[in-house]
């Protein structure tokens, strides 16, 4: 069992290498024109990319709240007392 245990450390201790610029160049070139923009993407880690993905939400946010302000806007005002029969 105790060989087994220190074979099991011993795999998790291993990591793969990274990939080497000849290698990677190799497949964009392969890859063509798809390669390329695929690499470049990968290879860039901008925050802007994050912040790009919640722009789609501002045109239904700002429907939503108009769509809101139009409905309250229908709404009977109330007087503020209520009146009792006697």
């Amino acid at each position: 069992m105790k060989e087994l245990d220190d074979l099991e450390e011993e795999l998790k201790a291993l990591q793969p290498k990274g990939p080497t610029p000849a290698f990677t160049a190799r497949v964009e070139d392969a890859l063509g024109d798809s390669g390329s923009v695929s690499f470049r993407r990968i290879s860039s880690d901008s925050p802007k990319r994050s912040r790009s993905k919640l722009y789609f939400l501002i045109p239904p946010a700002l429907a939503l709240a108009a769509s809101l302000a139009w409905m309250l806007s229908f709404l009977p005002k109330q007087t503020g007392s209520l009146e009792t029969n006697p």
